[in-house]
């Protein structure tokens, strides 16, 4: 059963420490912030988490390939929606990451791959937080 699907099933799911329930060591999330800009407690957030890592785990190589076939329509959409999606978790550095491409793009810049680099970086430190805080979760 995945986290979601757990966390649907039960109303009150019990977490092994506050520390853990207030998400705080997550490197390069910055989930407190988000739990207070959202408004939401920590099984919607978990949810969230769980959600990015399901959809943006590929992401790079999706941008990667909308930029060799030159749709840059493509690579738009998906920098918009990978920066959305880490703003709403709390990933900042993916979040500017994904923004400064995005103005790269706009402003006609040709050499995208240091930029794509830090994206990678910022969103791989994202993911391995995500991935390990939500074994402890439940």
């Amino acid at each position: 059963m995945s986290i979601k699907e757990s966390l649907k099933k039960e109303k009150d799911i019990p977490v092994k420490s506050s520390k853990q329930a207030s998400f705080g060591d997550l490197e390069g999330i910055d989930a407190q912030g988000a739990l207070e800009r959202l408004k939401v407690g920590t099984k919607t957030y978990a949810m969230s988490l769980e959600a990015f890592f399901e959809d943006y785990t590929d992401i790079i190589d999706k941008i990667k390939d909308a930029l060799n076939r030159k749709n840059v329509p493509e690579v738009r959409q998906l920098l918009h929606t990978l920066s959305g999606a880490a703003g709403n978790i709390g990933a900042v550095r993916v979040e500017k990451a994904a923004s400064m491409i995005g103005t790269a793009i706009k402003e006609g810049q040709s050499n995208l791959t240091p930029l794509i680099g830090d994206l990678e970086i910022a969103l791989n430190t994202a993911l391995k937080s995500v991935n390990s805080v939500m074994s402890k979760i439940l």
